[in-house]
């Protein structure tokens, strides 16, 4: 029987989708009839040349020359769509759509909720100049660019700037290793190198990079403040490339089958294949996903929570052509809510994520649809990994009645085989529906239809151009065409269901998914093999059902010492691996085996050790010389998982060891093991506090752990004593303990991890430190107003500076603190050199009692009312389901802590109360260029209450980006100057 669908879309949603029109008007040129979107798949895939063909001239591509032949040739392997077709794919992205120039087209939002916009208009002007200024400076069609950037705006531009020229472009996250990207981009002897690298964990990155890159004819900074480093070679900045005259710019047609992108495969037996993805394909491949499956329109504001190194960066970009707005973020995921925040504020109708993240919101007990106003959402989008029935469920009831489009594909199409539909039912655990003009079967050994490997049997225009360095095509041939002849093998495993849906069963081939990333095991082995205490190893996915994830990363060694494993040695291999490749590479699981299988040509089998360990049928065991030892290997994981995990005992070391086990999933943690060196991230960071509050009683801060990130560390943090004044200081750079230490006060949030970023980005010797809210401390007594805030702030500051002159730095309303402490002091006798206000904002009724309350009266009683009238309404859509569902929902209030929660009303009710009186001292304030509309202009109060010398300096983006990137940089230029002044 037929499982009831989850979501059925209405007959008007329907009727007047894109897809729907697409249809009528291919129904007009062919004359035939389509029934349903069934009907019209199996015309997209028998006569694919016609759709393509059709699609082309429907979607409005800019491009000249004949569109006929649609496709040369057959085979799958060597089919060449659109031969005399030229076009230019930025040109697509940006020079159509008029009626949306004025209208945002790139959103750039970073952690602490700053934001950047820019108009269709600016994009196209910028991309315009730079590409001339790239020009000037040598840049061709066919060079290669490499790009080591975060999710910006900025990083959009320097990028669409070289693919405008016909330039490939490859991108890399700065989270990852230098020596993970140079195995990536050695390959391509790339001759330009974008840079917007602020942050990242490896010092002198650029020399590093540049050193291993002897090809790079120059390299261009996406900064415009940090200092210009000395690399041999010319170094550009984006700024001065981007006021260049794009007058004189004309969009260059290049062939349909230009080189685009050279994305990365994850690297199973060896380097990562460069994938090589033409710009025609990519484009139709990207517009027919955007348009037909997603029903993206110019009035739509998409946001892919992705980053440069995974393939829906590149996946975003192309919803420009349509018209619509993409969002991007860059920076921690805080908590549950921090995502859905950016949907609800820039009023995102098509929001994509991944299964992790979903999952982390539902473990937090999370409610998106009560906290924040999502009526502009109309689907969710996730891929990356497998997304489980519960998981549609949870979306449904807790996000929005809305469609659920479970995608997947890869970057080895750079798009999706399975996917969403305007037109069909949305059913548990299932993608509603294949690609159009994409002829997806699966296969198994028998070659009959059911759960199999995941194959394409005709040509399709986004199948890759080949790999770069392949000049025969025979590495091609043997990732993509020598297991099954004639058609393409994706590595997945699908089910397709009577419907017409798919269910993805995971991988069929040695790649991990782990937590939605695509890992090569080649990278892994590249480091724990040179462990000269390691022999030999086999790193497999498991499926778990018990866990935070759907699956784990398990890796089984075979040491050169037999027994050697113990848990020093444990944390050795995670160690290397966090620092010398990533976080996701860290196995959740080491585990000793005495021997891994071989088969008769003496090779590791991957596939056997991921059958055995995930209790399925071992396909290949016939081929193996010793199947004998999976029996082995599987018993000794399944004990190793079962060891009582290090630290389950009652003191607060070992339960902190528990945690951080039982978190990650790690059988075993030292206490001398870093949380981020087993494999912690932002949200398993956030997750950390909650489950110290739940288990021991602690109520600490996200920064008590990101300091003391070792058990050992943090339980003595705990221990110490509650009188220590120290305890609400965070020393965030060490700097030279002779110098005079600056001092940073907590924001509303209370705690200071966003100070971090900045610390790094200032210049000089002097140690920084930063101040927290002692409410965020369970072992101390909580602050009840700001004079006893400053109170305690100037206690801690004391303790490690007992006279002056002092330095005092606050952001927001830690400007509040920074000012008050700064009155203390010098009613004390105490000298205060600099006080500087981060855009500091106060009560609108500090402007004067007339025009304080009309400010509040018209700028925010509309939005309190319609958050007071929709909370209450989604709290009862949301019991009804649960009542009518029998599926209770974990209480939202669970997803913070009572003391985070006590810090925000208590930061909101004295910023309320707060009135600045004169201070006799020279003040600096940071103004950001663009201002929160709910917010008052608190200048003129502060200059006001300012008794000696008050000097405004201007900082681009909005309130909170003074502290993040990509303007971080610019401002601790701006603060070591100051600190530097006499």
């Amino acid at each position: 029987m037929m499982a009831e669908p989850l979501y059925t879309p209405k007959p008007d949603e329907m009727d007047g989708s894109q897809l729907a029109g697409f249809m009528r008007y291919c129904e007009q040129h062919t004359g035939q009839a389509y029934a349903d979107q069934c009907d019209f798949y199996k015309f997209s895939v028998a006569e694919f040349r016609k759709f393509w063909s059709l699609f082309l001239s429907w979607s409005g591509v800019a491009y000249e020359g004949s569109a006929e032949p649609a496709c040369v040739g057959d085979e799958v392997e060597s089919a060449t769509f659109f031969p005399e077709v030229n076009l230019n794919y930025v040109e697509n992205l940006l020079a159509g759509h008029p009626e949306r120039d004025d209208k945002p087209a790139v959103i750039a939002r970073t952690a602490d909720g700053s934001r950047t916009a820019l108009t269709r208009r600016e994009l196209r002007q910028q991309v315009m100049a730079v590409a001339s200024g790239y020009s000037q400076h040598g840049l061709q069609a066919g060079d290669r660019v490499v790009a080591v950037a975060f999710n910006t705006d900025t990083l959009i531009i320097a990028g669409l700037a070289a693919l405008a020229l016909g330039a490939t472009l490859s991108t890399a996250a700065p989270d990852m290793g230098v020596d993970s990207i140079l195995t990536r981009f050695q390959q391509l002897s790339p001759t330009m190198m974008l840079l917007g690298d602020d942050g990242a964990p490896d010092e002198n990155r650029a020399e590093q990079l540049v050193a291993s890159l002897p090809s790079l004819a120059s390299v261009v900074m996406l900064d415009d403040t940090s200092a210009t480093p000395q690399l041999g070679i010319p170094v550009l900045r984006l700024a001065e490339l981007s006021s260049a005259d794009a007058d004189g710019f004309s969009w260059p047609r290049l062939p349909f089958n230009q080189p685009l992108f050279i994305l990365f495969s994850s690297g199973t037996t060896g380097p990562p294949k460069c994938i090589m993805h033409s710009a025609g394909g990519v484009l139709l491949e990207h517009l027919k996903e955007h348009m037909l499956h997603g029903d993206l329109r110019a009035e739509d504001v998409l946001y892919f929570h992705t980053s440069p190194a995974w393939m829906m960066w590149n996946w975003q970009l192309s919803a420009l052509a349509v018209g619509a707005s993409i969002v991007l973020y860059s920076g921690r995921v805080f908590d549950a809510g921090t995502l859905w925040a950016i949907v609800a504020s820039e009023h995102v109708t098509a929001f994509g994520t991944g299964p992790p993240y979903l999952q982390f919101c539902e473990t937090s007990g999370f409610v998106p649809r009560i906290e924040h106003d999502l009526s502009r959402l109309r689907v969710v989008m996730s891929t990356g990994a497998i997304l489980r029935d519960p998981q549609f469920d949870w979306v449904i009831e807790n996000v929005a009645e809305v469609p659920i489009h479970s995608i997947s594909g890869g970057t080895d199409i750079v798009g999706c085989f399975v996917l969403g539909s305007p037109l069909v039912p949305v059913y548990r655990g299932e993608c509603q529906c294949r690609s159009l003009g994409l002829d997806v079967r699966a296969l198994d050994a028998d070659r009959v239809t059911g759960i199999g490997e995941l194959i394409c049997a005709n040509p399709f225009p986004s199948r890759p151009l080949g790999l770069f360095g392949d000049p025969d095509g025979t590495r091609f041939h043997d990732a993509y065409f020598a297991q099954h002849d004639g058609v393409w093998t994706h590595g997945d495993l699908i089910e397709i269901t009577d419907h017409g849906s798919a269910r993805m069963h995971g991988r069929s081939d040695s790649v991990l998914n782990v937590g939605g990333v695509r890992i090569g095991p080649a990278e892994i082995y590249a480091i724990v093999n040179a462990l000269p205490e390691v022999q030999e190893s086999i790193a497999v996915e498991q499926q778990v059902t018990d866990r935070l994830e759907s699956s784990r990363l398990v890796l089984l060694v075979v040491m050169t010492t037999p027994g050697s494993l113990d848990p020093g040695m444990v944390s050795t291999i995670r160690r290397a691996l966090a620092h010398g490749a990533s976080p996701m590479h860290v196995p959740r699981l080491v585990v000793e085996v005495a021997e891994l299988p071989r088969t008769f040509s003496g090779k590791l089998s991957e596939a056997a050790v991921r059958d055995a360990i995930n209790e399925l049928p071992v396909r290949n065991a016939e081929a193996l010389q010793n199947p004998e030892c999976l029996t082995t290997l599987v018993a000794a994981a399944k004990s190793a998982d079962e060891r009582p995990v290090l630290g389950s005992g009652d003191d607060t070391v070992s339960a902190l060891c528990g945690i951080f086990g039982e978190l990650l999933g790690v059988s075993q943690v030292a206490p001398e093991d870093s949380f981020f060196d087993l494999g912690g991230t932002s949200l398993a960071l956030a997750l950390a506090t909650r489950l110290i509050y739940e288990r021991l009683g602690h109520d600490l801060p996200m920064s008590a752990v990101f300091a003391a990130p070792r058990p050992n560390a943090l339980a003595g943090y705990i221990h110490r004593p509650a009188q220590d004044s120290r305890d609400t200081l965070v020393l965030l750079k060490p700097g030279d303990a002779n110098e005079r230490p600056v001092f940073m006060l907590h924001d509303a949030t209370g705690d200071v991890l966003a100070y971090s970023v900045l610390a790094d980005a200032m210049s000089g010797d002097r140690p920084v430190y930063a101040v927290r809210a002692r409410v965020l401390d369970s072992r101390l007594q909580p602050d009840a107003t700001v004079d006893d805030m400053t109170s305690s702030a100037l206690e801690s500051a004391r303790s490690v500076q007992p006279n002056g002159p002092y330095t005092l730095i606050g952001f927001s309303f830690g400007g509040i603190l920074a000012f008050e402490m700064a009155r203390r002091l010098i009613a004390a006798g105490e000298r205060v050199d600099k006080l500087v206000l981060l855009d500091s904002y106060l009560d609108p009724r500090s402007l004067g009692a007339l025009r304080g309350w009309w400010f509040i009266l018209v700028n925010r009683s509309l939005v309190q009312a319609r958050r007071f009238v929709a909370a209450p309404m989604q709290s009862a859509r949301g019991m009804w389901r649960r009542l009518r569902r029998s599926s209770p929902v974990p209480d939202s209030e669970q997803a913070s802590t009572p003391r985070a929660e006590a810090v925000a009303a208590l930061t909101a009710r004295e910023q309320e109360r707060y009135r600045p009186s004169p201070l006799a001292a020279n003040v600096t304030f940071v103004r950001a260029d663009e201002r929160d509309p709910l917010q008052c202009d608190p200048v003129g109060v502060w200059q006001r209450a300012t008794g000696g010398e008050f000097h405004v300096v201007r900082t681009p983006g909005g309130h909170n980006d003074s502290l993040t990137l990509p303007h971080v940089s610019q401002l601790g230029k701006r603060l070591s100057a100051l600190l530097d002044e006499a």
